[in-house]
């Protein structure tokens, strides 16, 4: 099952990145220069991955992602990765809190290119990633956050996040399974906060310690299927 990555980047960054992508092998992919003509196609398409490479033509990078954010909403939104000079990086901090993956880019060839051929080799398949809906009570008022797992298992998950969920802390779940149309829901306690220098992400560990009525079959039926077949899990 191949990839499907949208790429917005100026023409001059185009041939670099098409290049790294092809050589990653297993991706469709489609690129634009203009943002206005990005942002129409993903509101009609989700693809799994949305590669930006900043600056971007004509339109602030932090801005186009907040005008993705108002008019298809973050939890439609693919996972997404921006490229970046290290000097740049502290400009676009907001999107990295949002879930963004940030990676330098350092000229034709160089460690950028390097990094994101890495980050495509390490990604999870589409079938791994689930979207999560999580709402969280701490203290006296409940938050609601949007967040995007990296991998999940019989026993609980491991979300990318920045929020700082201490252990202990009960998250209530809206799991968006692919191929079910009813958003699954579920308790998990955390556990744990993710290794950034290990598991390559900043988020935190979660085991599951309840699910609403026939949750629990639909999930293991889920990851039966999964399991199985990973291709099965797809939405087609």
């Amino acid at each position: 099952m191949k990839q499907h990555v949208v790429t917005v980047a100026s023409e001059e960054s185009r041939g670099e990145l098409a290049s790294v992508l092809e050589r990653a092998g297993g991706v469709v992919l489609e690129h634009f220069a203009e943002p206005a003509l990005a942002e129409q196609r993903l509101s009609d398409i989700r693809p799994d991955l949305l590669i930006l490479v900043h600056p971007l033509p004509e339109l602030d990078t932090v801005v186009f992602w907040e005008r993705l954010e108002a008019t298809i909403g973050r939890e439609r939104l693919p996972f997404t990765v921006v490229l970046a000079s290290p000097e740049d990086m502290f400009d676009l901090e907001p999107l990295e809190q949002a879930g963004v993956r940030l990676i330098n880019l350092s000229g034709a060839g160089g460690k950028g290119a390097t990094a994101l051929a890495d980050f495509l080799r390490k990604a999870p398949r589409p079938d791994a990633r689930v979207m999560v809906k999580v709402e969280v009570e701490l203290g006296a008022g409940k938050v609601l956050r949007i967040a995007q797992t990296v991998n999940v298992s019989r026993s609980g998950l491991l979300i990318r996040t920045q929020e700082r969920f201490p252990p202990g802390a009960i998250l209530d779940l809206k799991m968006e399974l692919p191929g079910e149309k009813t958003p699954i829901e579920a308790r998990a306690e955390v556990v744990r906060r993710a290794d950034p220098a290990v598991e390559k992400v900043y988020g935190l560990g979660a085991r599951f310690v309840w699910f609403r009525a026939t949750d629990r079959e639909r999930f293991e039926n889920f990851m039966r299927r999964t399991e199985i077949d990973p291709d099965r899990a797809l939405p087609t």
